[in-house]
């Protein structure tokens, strides 16, 4: 199964943005057993240009989604994984899973 999840940095913060995903984020994820793999993507428009988030993670999951969004919150909560940082534009946070077809 994939999880993706789509974000943007705030305007002027894209390299703060991009140090914290790369380098503490991704890291942080591929700690949980269950993620087997991340790729980070740069999203562009084609054609029309439209408004959307800037960047898309997958993590390759072995596992359920459930028990991988448990996880995640019982690891923020003890303090393994942090609070999302300022650079983050909260409001083009999308998470969705793709299971095979």
């Amino acid at each position: 199964m994939q999880f993706l999840v789509f974000a943007s940095p705030l305007a002027g913060k894209e390299d703060e943005f991009n140090e914290w995903y790369t380098g503490v984020h991704i890291p942080d994820m591929l700690k949980i057993p269950a993620v087997t793999a991340a790729t980070r993507i740069r999203l562009r428009p084609v054609g029309a240009e439209e408004t959307r988030p800037e960047y898309l993670t997958t993590y390759e999951v072995d596992g359920d989604i459930d028990s991988l969004i448990k996880e995640i919150g019982v690891r923020t909560r003890n303090g393994e994984f942090g609070a999302l940082p300022d650079s983050i534009d909260k409001t083009t946070v999308r998470m969705i899973v793709g299971e095979p077809a």
